[in-house]
């Protein structure tokens, strides 16, 4: 088993959707690649042994409660700029329908150094990522988001190639074709309206509050739109854990 992993709204989803199209083809439904590439948390990843390489979905952190830890080979890890990260966690709960204040959702977040919530089972965003990171034990591939979206081919072919594969240049690009936002969003539309099994959460009336899973996939924001002060306060309590996105590779 390979994982996927990352701290929630880093990417996961993304790369997943572009290892279907490379293996598979343009996916026609989202349960087509969930069924390729299953999610931990949905409770399906038996599925990942039908197929080759086998490749599963995580956010928890990694220790030694980790399921199938035995079974593990490595770990492709995406890690996100944690402001980038408030902010679409911040999106990803209105999606749901979640009644949340901005500024007290940052705060929240800055204090506990990650969604609060989310804490017992996937620790502090730095705790998260250092977790996978310096796991001595565990072959890994580290990918920042940033850089997957300024190169998707490179960060593509970079994965294939940790997955002990020659990549195919024709399928590389037809995979980051088949997987640019606005078709990815487009899925997303079709299959909220259609109001049948997705694994989009939200449902068809929060597309009309203009709320997406696959958002605008912003990179280097602020928060000045929630609080003058919170860049400050964010800085002051993430600066010294912001190495961690040095571990990614240059692609």
């Amino acid at each position: 088993m390979v994982w996927l992993a990352s701290y929630p709204r880093s990417g996961n989803t993304w790369l997943r959707f572009l290892l279907y199209a490379y293996f598979q083809g343009a996916a026609r439904e989202s349960q087509e690649m969930e069924g390729r590439i299953p999610n931990l948390h949905r409770g399906n990843i038996d599925r990942a042994w039908a197929h080759d390489p086998i490749l599963g979905k995580t956010h928890l952190s990694w220790d030694e409660r980790h399921p199938y830890r035995r079974e593990s080979g490595g770990c492709i890890y995406l890690i996100r700029h944690p402001k980038d990260v408030l902010l679409s966690n911040l999106n990803y709960f209105k999606l749901q329908g979640g009644v949340v204040d901005d500024r007290i959702f940052a705060l929240d977040f800055i204090r506990c150094g990650g969604v609060p919530w989310w804490r017992v089972e996937m620790g502090s965003w730095d705790g998260h990522a250092s977790s996978w990171i310096e796991a001595s034990s565990l072959p890994r591939l580290v990918i920042r988001y940033e850089a997957m979206k300024a190169k998707p081919h490179a960060a593509l072919a970079r994965v294939i190639e940790f997955l002990g594969l020659e990549p195919a240049a024709p399928r590389i690009a037809s995979a980051v074709r088949d997987c640019e936002l606005p078709r990815l969003r487009q899925l997303e539309i079709e299959e909220r309206q259609a109001r049948r099994g997705t694994l989009f959460p939200g449902g068809f009336e929060r597309l009309e509050a203009g709320r997406y899973f696959f958002d605008r996939a912003a990179v280097g924001q602020d928060l000045a739109c929630l609080g003058d002060d919170l860049d400050e306060l964010f800085d002051r309590r993430f600066d010294d854990s912001l190495y961690l996105l040095d571990a990614a590779e240059d692609l």
